[in-house]
């Protein structure tokens, strides 16, 4: 089970010359209209026959090729060249190409051969014939589109004729040869001469000129005249060709090139194909651009590609942006088809304030099937030299990945800094996952000065070290699983640990009388740095807890409605350690949740203006008992209080994680009311809700905004609302507040605004605000200023503090084959407990068939703004 190969191997330079090894991989089949060419590449002459003319054919379209004459037709055992790398060409990324239209070849015009099938001008129905007539580039079989039915950024596609196989079982290399000319003439054991529109095929493949000749004393073919060389999904246009029968070398010259899948181009002074089997490429060049656009285009002296080993060798290589040379490589070593070949991967270049010039150029090793390696060496100019590694491992049951990087006496701490990450997926036997995901670093800022380039690790403020182990079954599951973290900011308290967890989930489904049970059980000993100096006594707290919930419900509901009455036992015992004096360090939590949730639904037609819809009255009741434990001895493990929202009233614990109960006896009340349109459309819902408590609730929780509360004594709660807006079918409005049950004044409110049509055009805005905690606003945008402009945009700013959060600004340019983007990033980062500022100017280039150049932060940042997802682009 191999790896695929990494997205910038993806390269396939001038790989449509390699096809080229097809025309002398067999003996090349020549004949007359007086002899037949035998299996050795012998002629057996049997006197001379007549010419029996064919009917005239009619005139296709010059990317088809076409003449009215009539030909002569012979058949041969004698095979055209055999497959070569055509079938093992990599699909590229879906790109237009084209050669220069100033450079040698680059104008062929379409030769003048007869009609070979129908076919070719069934497959070309869908062109325009005067759109056809005034297409310059129809040789290339490229054609445009209608005025205004352009659907994307390129302003044509390749259309080629459709070559008809043979499908009669005989062995391609067997299949006959026919031979088409308007006239012919031979001498045995000389010269043969084929003149008038020449045509050679065989199954799907078809090689034609306007003059061929064939020495059979030195088993050499010379054609001459608009060579055309054409197979499936491969067009070879050139003035000359040579093939020796002897040693199967072929020169092609002046010769331009077109791959329709991969929408590649290119043109070359000289095509060989050498004795051993290997094609040379002399002053070549390749591009996927679209004919008559050279955005841009790599350029070598020689490109020499080896269709056995699976790769290519160019030298003297340039790479052209708008015909100026950008980057120039001696020597260049790249893959011709899927398979995997070890190489340079394309460069990394960033700068910013703090960091200065940061330099990756990674290394790809391809060491086995199913495994490899990326090695990348940094030059970061303010830190020094850096080494990254990635191994990738895959086997029948898992998928792992190996990651470290490096530093030296870094220049400006004079530490060594390192990173160490592990990555595992797998199912090692039949029902059973895993899954690991382990993270560490030397050291807190370690982030912020070297953010990794090409290693799949991303910043969080509290690295996993997780490890896990999950059985799935239809109605129940166990997970066994330790976490652990390293925390990287010195204002935050190091998490619980849970070393180990066990954790069996089930449900019972189907029982007499409709009942359904559930069930929970879970042993987990949490363990945490306890010198950590901001800690609290209370916090330092360590231990062991095992927790059961068997629980049993009746479900019952119809098309009007629904009850559903429940009743669980909460159990939880601890064994503690580090208790502080006075504390419990076996403390037990035994109660019972009981619950009753009900709702109705009702139904009409309402109508606004000219506007019909079915609106529903959707009224919720939930009843909540939960008895009071004590639980002051308890520390909080994984437990924190729920935000309040309209959905947290209607759950049965305001607590998450496990250890704390909320001692409860209430009844929330919520009405809900939505509007659909005929296609089922959710065009608008709103809700609002509140809580009445028929008791206090004296079950708290100890936090750094309130260490020491209060019992909470309000008869209820404050009202939750909630209200979703789709005003049309590309804009969003999402509302959530919660509002004082007294003065009915905002407590707090989040909204977002989302505009997002089915195009590139993105635009989002959202505010969250909460008394005396928060205040912030995030604002992005993705705008298409023209087909090939867009603007990118960034705001996140902390109101509260006026200070800007993360701010990005760029522009993107975006043609058929290339696009170039612009930006400029102002944001804070943690610096030894302070918020400093750091900016970066990114530039990134994104060359269609070639991959990326600059700054990968761009995209990674772009999809975080936008959510736009690159790789659903269907033009790049």
């Amino acid at each position: 089970m191999p790896f695929t190969r990494r997205s910038a191997y993806k390269l396939s330079l001038a790989i449509s010359a390699a096809l080229l090894s097809q025309l002398s991989a067999a003996e090349t089949p020549t004949g007359s209209w007086s002899c037949v060419a035998t299996e050795d590449g012998q002629w057996d002459c049997g006197g001379p026959a007549p010419v029996a003319p064919t009917p005239s054919a009619p005139r296709v379209p010059a990317a088809a090729g076409g003449d009215e004459t009539g030909s002569a037709r012979l058949a041969a055992p004698t095979a055209l060249p055999a497959d070569g790398a055509a079938a093992a060409s990599p699909g590229l990324d879906a790109a237009t190409t084209g050669a220069d239209d100033g450079q040698a070849g680059a104008a062929l015009p379409a030769p003048e051969t007869p009609a070979t099938t129908a076919a070719a001008e069934r497959s070309l129905t869908d062109v325009d014939e005067e759109t056809a007539a005034d297409n310059p580039y129809a040789h290339l079989d490229w054609y445009p589109y209608p005025e205004g039915e352009q659907p994307g950024l390129c302003r044509g596609r390749y259309i080629q004729p459709q070559l008809e196989f043979s499908d009669s079982g005989i062995p391609f290399n067997l299949q006959p040869v026919l031979i088409a000319a308007a006239s012919s003439q031979s001498e045995l054991g000389g010269l043969t001469q084929l003149d008038g529109g020449v045509e050679l095929s065989q199954g799907g493949r078809q090689l034609s000129a306007e003059y061929a000749e064939f020495d059979q004393l030195t088993q050499l073919i010379r054609l001459e005249g608009r060579v055309r060389y054409r197979e499936r999904g491969v067009l070879l246009l050139s003035d000359a060709a040579q093939t020796n029968l002897n040693n199967l070398e072929t020169i092609f010259s002046q010769s331009q090139y077109v791959l329709h899948p991969q929408h590649a181009r290119g043109y070359a002074e000289r095509i060989l194909r050498l004795e051993d089997g290997r094609i040379r490429i002399e002053d070549g060049a390749y591009t996927q651009c679209e004919p008559g656009s050279n955005s841009w285009r790599l350029a070598a002296d020689s490109i020499t590609l080896n269709t056995e080993t699976g790769f290519g060798e160019a030298r003297g290589a340039t790479l052209e942006v708008l015909d100026t040379p950008v980057l120039y490589v001696p020597w260049f070593y790249f893959p011709i088809d899927d398979r995997r070949v070890s190489g340079f991967l394309y460069p990394s270049i960033n700068y910013s304030s703090s960091s200065g010039l940061d330099l990756a150029v990674p290394y790809y090793f391809n060491l086995a099937p199913n495994f490899d390696d990326t090695l990348t060496p940094r030059i970061i100019t303010e830190h020094g030299l850096m080494l990254e590694n990635e191994f990738r491992y895959l086997n029948r049951w898992s998928h792992n990945v190996l990651s470290n990087a490096i530093l030296v006496d870094d220049d400006e701490t004079g530490d060594n800094r390192w990173l160490l990450g592990f990555d595992h997926e797998g199912q090692p036997w039949k029902g059973w996952e895993s899954f690991v995901d382990y993270t560490a670093v030397s050291d807190n800022d370690y982030f912020d000065d070297l953010d990794p380039t090409n290693l799949e690790i991303g910043y969080r403020s509290h690295l996993n070290k997780l490890g896990e182990l999950r059985y799935e079954a239809p109605d129940w599951s166990f997970t066994a699983r330790a976490h652990s973290y390293q925390t990287l900011s010195d204002d935050d308290k190091s998490p619980y640990r849970r070393l180990p967890q066990f954790l069996l989930e089930g449900d019972a489904p189907g029982l007499p009388g409709g009942l359904d049970a559930s069930y929970i059980a879970e042993y987990v000993h949490f363990d945490r740095d306890d010198e950590d100096p901001l800690l609290t006594a209370f916090e330092r707290m360590q231990g062991d807890r095992v927790h059961l919930r068997p629980g049993i419900s009746l479900p019952l509901a119809n098309n009007w409605g629904y009850l559903k009455p429940s009743l669980s036992i909460w159990a939880t015992q601890y064994q503690l350690d580090n208790a502080p004096p006075g504390f419990d360090d076996k403390p037990t939590v035994t109660t019972t949740v009981a619950s009753l949730d009900s709702g109705l639904v009702f139904e009409r037609e309402a109508v606004f203006g000219d506007n019909r819809y079915r609106q529903t009255l959707e009224p919720r009741a939930f009843y909540l008992n939960v008895p009071q434990e004590d639980q002051d001895d308890i520390p909080a493990f994984d437990t924190s209080e729920l935000d309040f929202r309209y959905d947290s009233l209607f759950r049965e614990n305001r607590f998450s994680g496990r250890d704390r109960i909320g001692d409860a006896n209430q009844l929330s009340l919520g009405i809900a009311s939505r509007f659909y349109e005929d296609s089922g459309l959710e065009r608008f819902s709103v809700a609002l809700g509140q809580a009445l408590y028929f008791d206090d609730r004296e079950v708290q929780l100890v936090s750094e905004d309130n260490p020491t509360p209060e019992t909470q004594t309000e008869s209820r709660s404050n009202y939750a609302f909630t209200a979703n807006w789709t005003l049309t079918e590309d804009l969003r409005l999402n509302h959530d507040s919660e509002w004082d049950q007294d003065s009915f004044g905002s407590v707090a409110h989040n909204y977002r605004v989302t505009f997002s049509p089915k195009d590139d055009r993105m635009l989002y805005g959202a505010y969250r605000q909460r008394d005396d905690v928060r205040e912030q606003m995030d604002v992005g945008m993705r705008w298409p200023l023209t087909q090939e402009w867009n603007m990118l945009a960034r705001w996140r700013q902390d109101l509260d503090r006026s200070d800007t959060l993360d701010a990005l600004v760029g522009l993107e340019y975006k043609d058929c084959c290339w696009k170039v983007r612009f930006g400029y990033r102002q944001w804070l980062k943690d610096d030894d407990g302070d918020r400093v500022e750091d900016e970066a100017v990114l530039v990134q280039f994104v060359l269609r068939g070639l991959g990326s150049v600059g700054d990968d932060e761009t995209t990674q940042f772009i999809t975080e703004i936008t959510g736009f997802d690159e790789g659903k682009d269907e033009e790049f």
